[in-house]
């Protein structure tokens, strides 16, 4: 995971813990390639911590992400005319 005090999973805890205040961070195993979503809550006298694999929506994200930037570039390389038209249907 990440380093530094935005990552700092130790940290997160004690700022839950001390302002009772639940947080919530996205983090990134770069040597697995995984996302996962970790949420920090108060309760009682400690904290709850839960973690989810967010990797399925993380992968999904970053492909539209490249799809369009691919489209993006298609479209301000063009020279010719591109125009969307809508299908007419009779009822």
């Amino acid at each position: 995971y990440p380093s530094g005090p935005r990552h700092d999973l130790l940290g997160i805890m004690l700022d839950v813990a001390r302002t009772g205040r639940a947080q919530r961070v996205e983090r990134h195993n770069t040597e697995a390639d995984t996302w996962s979503s970790v949420s920090v809550v108060p309760l009682n006298d400690g904290v709850v911590i839960t973690f989810v694999d967010i990797t399925p929506v993380k992968r999904l994200e970053q492909q539209v992400t490249r799809q369009a930037e691919q489209l993006r570039t298609v479209l301000d390389g063009s020279v010719a005319c591109i125009t969307a038209l809508a299908a007419l249907r009779s009822a």
